[in-house]
């Protein structure tokens, strides 16, 4: 019995795992997707009256944002981790939300 190599395309196919395989081992080294965290920064702690900062890729570089729009003590921030808009778009919803 003879196999028809011809008939499997097996350089088409090697490549195409190669090529898979190159790409998985990409994302894994860069992890990607990575989280994406967003600062909000309440001005006199006023909800209604945020400004959004981000996307950052690490809780603390949103942190440093959002302790820089500092300017008294009644200001307010969090920042949220893969926020998406709500239904009706006017929330946010985010995986989890710190302060600190």
């Amino acid at each position: 019995m003879k196999i028809d190599f011809d008939k499997f395309n097996l350089k088409q196919t090697a490549c195409t795992i190669i090529i898979f395989a190159c790409f998985s081992v990409l994302l894994t080294a860069f992890d990607w997707p990575w989280d994406k965290w967003t600062g909000f920064f309440y001005v006199n702690g006023d909800t209604f009256n945020v400004r959004r900062g981000g996307p950052f890729k690490t809780k603390e570089a949103c942190l440093a944002w959002a302790e820089e729009q500092v300017k008294s003590t009644s200001d307010d921030f969090e920042c949220g981790k893969n926020c998406k808009p709500s239904s009706t778009g006017q929330l946010m919803i985010c995986d989890v939300t710190v302060d600190s």
